[in-house]
């Protein structure tokens, strides 16, 4: 996809896009855990082992004021657990970026503008983005305004 991605279609995000009232009430948002190898006071969340692992938004814990002692935190099942059967997680919302859709038939959340918080199937590729349907009704909506949502099968699995 084109636009403001990093690597294999993790959109660049601010630390605090989980926290926006529209999105955090929404479960099985695909997302990557970044820099959670280097974080501000050297220390690393779980020795940066999970740097790069994919999983899946269960919950959002919004503590308020993200601050050192109690960051807001997502709950987070990885697809490729380190430690079976450990694979839940909770996770500070600061490491977690959010994955691109990058085939037509597939669910994302919109995650900015004006149908922020719905859940739309992706149609079609177009130039800055992608035709989707939410709700009945068929617009366009940029890459970095989606994240890939996945159903309750594919992400136990």
């Amino acid at each position: 996809p084109c636009g403001p991605y990093a690597n294999n279609g993790v959109a660049i995000a601010s630390a605090e896009w989980l926290l926006d009232s529209a999105i955090s009430s929404c479960s099985g948002m695909l997302v990557m855990v970044l820099g959670s190898s280097a974080l501000h006071d050297g220390a690393a969340w779980h020795g940066g082992d999970y740097e790069g692992a994919q999983g899946i938004v269960l919950s959002v814990h919004n503590t308020g004021a993200d601050n050192e002692c109690f960051p807001s935190t997502a709950r987070v099942k990885f697809l490729k657990p380190l430690h079976p059967p450990v694979d839940t997680f909770a996770v500070p919302v600061s490491l977690l970026q959010p994955i691109a859709p990058d085939a037509a038939g597939q669910q994302a959340l919109i995650v900015r503008g004006e149908h922020k918080g719905k859940t739309a199937k992706l149609w079609e590729e177009v130039s800055q983005g992608w035709y989707v349907c939410a709700a009945y009704d068929y617009f366009e909506v940029a890459h970095e305004d989606l994240v890939r949502l996945l159903p309750c099968a594919e992400s136990l699995s």
